[in-house]
């Protein structure tokens, strides 16, 4: 049985029925020419008047020459004009026959996607870490295979690491440690697709970690361009380290609103924040450290309103080993825009140690620092210092620099 297949308009078409569509056509066009080399002939005979014709019972050979030659262009001109009617179907025919095979080629391939994601589901539904740890893989090979599918893939992975965190107990392999191992493997997935030369590059995509525990990952070096979006909005930060070293912040957004911290360290060493969102807005400080030590700020806004402190650490300077030296040069603010206005501190630090300030903008109007102490003298530079209100001034916690060196802003 012949099995049917439809083109690109969506009408079933068979072998046979383009064949017969074929001997159709060479029909349609023999009847077309044959009336038209008649209408021809009529006109010519309406347009001489219909003459007579006087048989006078003899041919000479040059008539005959003549009648044969017209015969001839007769008979030429048919057999043009079916060559051509067998050409241009010839042509349709392989034309909708190439579209029949790239329908079937695109067919294949979303099925062997749908099948490789359906798979890819199945084993991170699995018991058995390492089924997991494989799942993760097998659905970022597809994403990278899968353009159009992309986006999809990464919601899954991003959707994986927002399921309820496992409890973890001091046996190293304790199902919660096994589970905390895939989960920072997910991320480290997604941080090589987006560093420079990455084979298959993830850049432009938005990766939403919201409302999730957040304990360890490495997102070093990784770029944030263009229309790139990063999500921990109100995630628990609770872990060792999560760490954005060396990283370039260049038009994309890196959204931590609303989270919480509360012990271990979220780094941004070395980073340059050239353009584009680094959130802190609302955010709960009552623990851990967030360091922005060595970081170039470059254009990007860092905005911290509305966000409150009880301990823990915030610095954007220099940090210092045990003997004291200086480890990492300090911050640079160059352009951009550190605000901290309306922020709400009731212990912990802020430090902006070994830090120049060249022309980017620090704003901590507006805050409360009720024992939280504001480290400014040990600023390495001044040609822009950080703007704050008459309040902040006369905290006791707020240290400034030494009267040799240029007076803050006031925002009185």
């Amino acid at each position: 049985m012949t099995r049917q297949r439809t083109d690109s308009t969506g009408s079933d078409r068979t072998p046979e029925l383009a064949m017969w569509e074929l001997r159709r056509s060479m029909a349609v066009a023999l009847a077309t020419t044959v009336a038209g080399l008649s209408a021809l002939l009529i006109g010519a005979l309406w347009f001489g008047g219909f003459p007579s014709l006087k048989r006078d019972g003899t041919i000479t050979v040059s008539t005959l020459f003549e009648v044969l030659k017209l015969i001839f262009a007769i008979v030429a001109g048919i057999g043009g004009v079916f060559a051509l009617v067998v050409a241009y179907r010839k042509q349709r025919v392989a034309e909708h026959a190439h579209r029949l095979v790239e329908a079937d080629a695109v067919r294949s391939d979303v099925r062997l996607f749908n099948e490789r994601f359906s798979a890819a589901g199945d084993q991170l539904g699995s018991e058995q870490a390492a089924v997991r740890l494989a799942g993760l893989y097998s659905l970022a090979g597809l994403a990278d295979d899968w353009p159009q599918g992309r986006q999809t893939c990464i919601d899954v992975l991003c959707a994986y690491v927002r399921l309820p965190s496992p409890d973890v107990t001091a046996e190293h392999d304790s199902p919660g440690r096994q589970e905390l191992q895939v989960r920072a493997s997910a991320f480290d997935i997604i941080a090589r697709r987006l560093r420079p030369g990455a084979e298959t590059s993830w850049q432009g995509h938005r990766f939403d970690f919201s409302r999730s525990r957040v304990r360890d990952g490495d997102f070093t070096g990784i770029h944030v361009t263009g229309e790139t979006v990063l999500l921990f909005t109100e995630c628990a930060f609770s872990g060792d380290r999560l760490t954005f070293q060396d990283m370039v912040l260049d038009g994309g957004i890196i959204d931590f609103a609303d989270s919480a911290f509360d012990h271990g360290m979220l780094t941004f060493a070395n980073a340059h924040l050239k353009e584009g969102t680094l959130d802190f807005r609302r955010c709960g400080f009552s623990g851990g450290t967030l360091a922005l030590v060595a970081a170039t700020f470059d254009g990007a806004d860092v905005i911290f309103d509305g966000s409150g402190m009880r301990d823990g650490v915030i610095t954007f300077g220099g940090t210092t080993d045990e003997e004291g030296q200086r480890a990492l040069r300090g911050s640079v603010f160059a352009a951009g825009r550190v605000s901290l206005r309306r922020f709400g501190g009731r212990g912990g630090q802020i430090r902006f140690d070994d830090t120049a300030f060249s022309g980017g903008l620090v704003d901590l109007s507006d805050s409360v620092f009720d024992g939280t102490e504001v480290f400014l003298n040990d600023a390495r530079e001044w040609r822009r210092p950080p703007v704050y209100t008459h309040d902040v001034y006369r905290n006791p916690g707020f240290h400034l620099p030494p009267q040799s060196r240029s007076s803050p802003s006031r925002a009185d």
